[in-house]
């Protein structure tokens, strides 16, 4: 999966063939149906892609002309087929095979740090979403439609993006404190979990998710 995801995001870069975003679409649905998301997942993922479209299409349009809009759209549809696969190798790669797997390509702590920052790239993005909710709550103009308005962006910047830049620094302290706590520093010799105990934790995590309402 951890050769397959990326393969899957340089071919939607790169093979611009009529039947390109049609077989690469179903071979990632597919993957996605494999991973179990849950509707609320789906839902959310569903939305985030409409956004963008609409955005990355608008943007085209205004750049280009309204007679380019299919360009546009194409481009907004690669840009998901680009970034689903990563989304998928942090839903079906354990974090322990992640880690032995990149232990093999990047030298030093690197493998640790690179997992972290897979793993730990939806907690940040649900942090974004409260962040998000309480501005709407005190009146902030961030709403998707309201940021159709440029004279609302200073606003999704001040509101939206220090704060999320704030909650990155404070979610990667506490990932190093934690790390610092569990001895990570004291061999220069990283050790992993055996695949078969980190495949039984992953899908023990999977049954935890499915059994949420």
């Amino acid at each position: 999966m951890l050769i397959l995801c990326p393969v899957l995001s340089l071919l939607a870069v790169v093979w611009h063939g009529p039947w390109s975003m049609p077989v690469l679409a179903v071979i990632e649905g597919g993957l996605l149906l494999i991973s179990r998301p849950g509707p609320r997942r789906l839902l959310r993922l569903a939305m985030a892609c409409f956004w963008q479209i609409a955005v990355v299409t608008g943007l085209y349009c205004l750049r280009f002309g309204p007679g380019e809009w299919r360009g546009g759209l194409d481009v907004s549809l690669r840009l998901i087929l680009v970034f689903v696969p990563g989304m998928l190798t942090v839903r079906l790669v354990p974090p322990a095979a992640l880690e032995r797997i990149l232990k093999r390509i990047l030298p030093g702590n690197l493998p640790f740090v690179a997992a972290c920052c897979l793993r730990f790239f939806p907690l940040l993005i649900e942090r974004v979403r409260v962040i998000h909710e309480a501005q709407v709550l005190r009146g902030a103009r961030v709403l998707p439609r309201e940021l159709l308005n440029p004279r609302n962006w200073p606003d999704a910047v001040s509101c939206i993006g220090l704060p999320a830049v704030l909650q990155s620094i404070e979610l990667a302290t506490e990932i190093a404190d934690s790390a610092k706590a569990r001895g990570f520093s004291m061999r220069g010799n990283r050790t992993a979990w055996p695949l078969d105990e980190a495949q039984r934790h992953a899908e023990a995590e999977a049954a935890a998710e499915e059994s949420l309402p």
